[in-house]
Parts: C-alpha cells; structure tokens; sequence
C-alpha cells in the first residue's frame, strides 16, 4: 500500500513476486529467453560438434596426425551462452569446459580464440602445421 492508503497495482505485485522468485534461485532473464522472470529455465541439451578446420601437423617427435578443431552450436545456460570445443589430433588434447559468453556471438568468437591459443602453444613447442592433404605450410595470419 502507498502511504495515502491505495495500492501500487499489477506492476507491484508482479515487481514483488519476480523479486521472491529471484531469491530462491527460480528465475532466468526475459530479454534472453522470452519467458516471465518467475519461471524456470528448460533442460539444456547438448549440441553435436561441428569440425570447423582441419589440418595435418608433424609433432616435435614426427609423428604425423589429422588436427581437427570442433565447435558445437551456441545454447543458452542459465544467464548465459556456451559453446563446446574441442581440439583433436595435438598431444595436449583434453576435454574443454563450453566456453561461456553473454551472446552467442561471443562465445563463439571465445572459443576460436582458444583454438588459435592452442594452435599457437603447439607451434612454439616444436610442432608444425600444413593445410589438410596438401604440402603447403600453414600459416596462423589466416586464421
């Protein structure tokens, strides 16, 4: 009630439960989602990886192998996007966390970042990089 006695009307009310639903963890953002602010976000389902580029590398040992760099589709998590990565072929090859962004954009954006980080760790300890079934050298000013 306002303090001449009438009440604040709809937009209180909704204002108050949005509030309550935002304390007990129940909520997710309406801008992102297109849902009310009280309800709960649906189970987020995995997306299958794409291969964005593959190429052939020669180790520091000389072990040839196929490297492929894998991003999977943008999906909303909680209050943000994710997107999956992972880097096949080079000896640090390990399972990634999804890389987070506010957008899908971003974490897209992220997640080849990562991937030139790699690429790049994996130049500077020996290794080297051609385009897939060719002989020509590759070089990371095209990435």
């Amino acid at each position: 009630m306002t303090r001449d006695g009438g009440n604040f009307g709809k937009e209180h009310d909704a204002l108050r439960r949005t509030l309550r639903n935002r304390r007990s963890g129940n909520y997710c953002v309406p801008a992102l989602t297109g849902r009310r602010a009280w309800e709960v976000p649906p189970k987020v389902k995995k997306t299958t990886l794409k291969v964005v580029r593959e190429l052939d590398g020669i180790h520091p040992n000389g072990t040839k192998s196929r490297i492929k760099i894998l991003l999977g589709d943008p999906y909303l998590h909680d209050h943000s996007f994710r997107c999956p990565i992972t880097i096949e072929g080079i000896h640090l090859e390990h399972t990634y966390p999804d890389i987070r962004g506010v957008d899908p954009l971003q974490c897209i954006l992220l997640s080849a970042e990562l991937a030139k980080g790699m690429i790049e760790d994996y130049l500077e300890h020996g290794g080297q990089l051609f385009y897939a079934n060719s002989p020509q050298a590759y070089d990371l000013k095209n990435w």
